[in-house]
């Protein structure tokens, strides 16, 4: 095989271009809001040049949408009266819709009436979700972490090969910023702040309709609540009323479902549960489950990224020392709230496969988990960052796309 091939200026230049907002943001220059919109830009023109590498100017942004029998963007002219109230047992839906809640078809249908009808143009949109959840992210960290390790949080996230690999390939990333901001909302109730219940309540509740497993979120809130109570040794009367506008509405949103359309969350559930079982249908049932307890883990942590991956792993280790020492347990906290909910989803073979993006909402606080541990424990900088980690995974986000391929 040749090893030359002229796919790889178009990313290479990409990851050149952004190097120059990285080095802004990572030293602080400029302003914020700036520096990080501009980081964003280029972190997305990454991410498409990947796709563009991989697919082809020409598939890189209809692939996606138009794969007969899979893809949400064909339900959307089926969502129509009652589409909601019948769902999942519609004819003619997707094999993807089948195993998921309606969210994504939802959302679709949402950029269809903003006039986006042809799916190239939906999808190109659609690309942006991936680099967009870095703002939510950096708005988390810095309240969970400090302005060092948020920075260097955004950096890796933009960065991560997994999150290079399916910005264009996968709608799990439109889950992904949406748990990003249900996140963030936690992060302000932690705060006292009832705006953040608002925002948490209804980004988790946006997030659980596009995935069931987005429901495991709720395990690293709880771990980060454990880590302020430990911190403060008090219970703060504004972020129990905080918390419980939150629980208050996401409840509200399916209330609003179940009434003014007929949705039947419980019954969606069992029905999706069954076409995942179906090996006809889905391939999950085929994969072993004893398998997927050690390979899930693997799988999801080694797709962001060999730097990243190591330091996530790295991070956790660290974190149950000092659990058990009793040393730095807030930040050890912090880190074990980062691994909990694929841990979890691990162990409960849900799913057995594919976590690499079926995971990805599960990324940002992975990511601001080791960023804060790397920054706190182990002394890593912008150097670490500028010429090893995100090098290494640009690297290796190019030769899987061109070389190896992804399929999704």
């Amino acid at each position: 095989p040749t090893v030359w091939t002229a796919r790889l200026v178009f990313p290479v230049a990409a990851f050149a271009l952004a190097c120059v907002p990285l080095r802004a943001w990572l030293r602080r220059e400029g302003g914020t809001r700036a520096t990080l919109t501009a980081l964003v830009v280029a972190a997305w023109m990454f991410h498409v040049a990947l796709a563009v590498a991989h697919l082809g100017v020409l598939r890189a942004f209809v692939d996606t949408f138009t794969r007969k029998g899979l893809e949400y963007w064909q339900d959307v002219p089926l969502v129509a009266h009652g589409f909601l109230a019948h769902y999942p047992d519609i004819p003619g839906l997707s094999v993807h819709s089948s195993t998921h809640p309606p969210g994504l078809a939802l959302l679709l249908a949402g950029v269809n009436a903003l006039g986006l009808r042809d799916p190239a143009e939906a999808e190109l949109v659609c690309t942006t979700f991936a680099a967009l959840t870095a703002f939510p992210l950096y708005g988390a960290a810095r309240r969970l972490g400090d302005e060092a390790a948020a920075r260097m949080a955004v950096a890796l996230f933009l960065f991560a090969c997994s999150v290079n690999a399916f910005a264009v390939l996968a709608m799990d990333t439109a889950t992904m910023l949406l748990a990003a901001l249900a996140l963030l909302g936690f992060a302000h109730t932690l705060d006292g702040e009832h705006g953040g219940g608002l925002i948490l309540g209804a980004a988790l509740f946006a997030a659980s309709l596009c995935n069931f497993i987005a429901l495991l979120l709720s395990t690293t809130f709880l771990v980060l609540l454990a880590a302020r109570w430990y911190t403060d040794r008090r219970v703060d009367r504004r972020v129990v009323r905080a918390l419980g506008l939150a629980v208050a509405v996401f409840f509200a949103g399916y209330a609003v479902l179940r009434v003014g359309f007929g949705y039947h969350p419980i019954d969606v559930f069992r029905a999706c549960f069954r076409t995942f079982r179906n090996p006809n249908m889905s391939m999950d049932v085929l994969r072993s489950r004893k398998g997927s307890l050690l390979g899930s883990p693997l799988e999801f942590v080694g797709a962001l990224g060999l730097p990243l991956g190591a330091m996530a792993w790295r991070a956790l280790g660290g974190a149950l020392v000092r659990l058990r020492r009793r040393q730095d347990v807030r930040t050890a906290l912090v880190v074990v709230a980062g691994a909990v909910p694929w841990l979890l989803g691990a162990a409960l073979g849900r799913p057995r496969g594919e976590v690499e993006h079926s995971y990805l909402l599960f990324v940002p606080m992975l990511v601001i988990a080791a960023a804060v541990a790397a920054h706190d424990w182990y002394g890593r900088d912008d150097r670490w960052l500028r010429w090893l980690a995100l090098p290494a995974m640009a690297l290796q986000s190019i030769v899987v796309e061109i070389y190896l391929s992804t399929y999704w």
